[in-house]
């Protein structure tokens, strides 16, 4: 690791001190990957939006409250993973927990878009495995216990090298079709390792959000 990299590093670790104890390192940046989900129902018991017919409001007039947690930011195996929401009107990042007054749109949809970032701080390229079908995210329906996104479970693996220094980042445009609260996180099938090194247990990195009546 060069010196620019160390004091980067050590830099963003004391700005985060308070928040985190400075257990990790963090930092992001990068271009997107752009991936596409939908809150629709699929077959009973995948998990979809939609899911819980009880939590369904179809009506446009009614008035939401859109809440998308503040960026939410960790390393792991030298990994500096960050997890946020996206402006999509300016293309820019949403840093700070934030209520958005909302309407259901004319398809009956809230959009939003998600986006994870991968920034390699190690010396060496690092190794990415994750589901091929989608982009590795997933979204949990805390409240109801029901895993939105994906719908499928996916078999198929990708493997990719991530170079030193090297930043990629997936983006994921979802719909919510229904009232909800859950949790945005990392995909739990995401593995990060340098080859011939042993693979640190990465930990949870969770993004909130929720759609409720005002």
């Amino acid at each position: 690791m060069t010196v620019s990299k160390s004091l980067k590093l050590f830099s963003i670790c004391m700005l985060f001190a308070a928040m985190s104890g400075c257990g990790d390192l963090f930092g992001a940046g990068g271009v997107s990957l752009e991936g596409t989900g939908n809150g629709k129902p699929t077959v009973p018991g995948m998990g979809n939006a939609g899911e819980d017919k009880t939590d369904k409001v179809a009506d446009s007039d009614y008035k939401l409250n859109l809440s998308l947690g503040a960026s939410a930011v960790d390393s792991c195996n030298l990994v500096i993973r960050e997890l946020q929401f996206i402006n999509t009107a300016s293309d820019t990042a949403v840093f700070q927990n934030s209520v958005i007054p909302v309407n259901f749109d004319k398809d009956g949809i809230v959009p939003v878009t998600v986006q994870l970032t991968l920034e390699n701080a190690n010396a060496s390229a690092v190794e990415i495995e994750y589901p091929h079908c989608d982009v590795p995210l997933m979204l949990q329906n805390v409240a109801a216990d029901v895993q939105y996104f994906p719908a499928r479970e996916c078999s198929a693996m990708k493997t990719e090298l991530l170079a030193s220094d090297e930043i990629r980042s997936f983006r994921l445009n979802y719909s919510l079709d229904t009232a909800m609260q859950g949790n945005w996180s990392v995909h739990s099938k995401l593995k990060m390792s340098v080859p011939g090194q042993p693979a640190e247990q990465c930990e949870p990195l969770l993004l909130p959000i929720s759609l409720t009546l005002k």
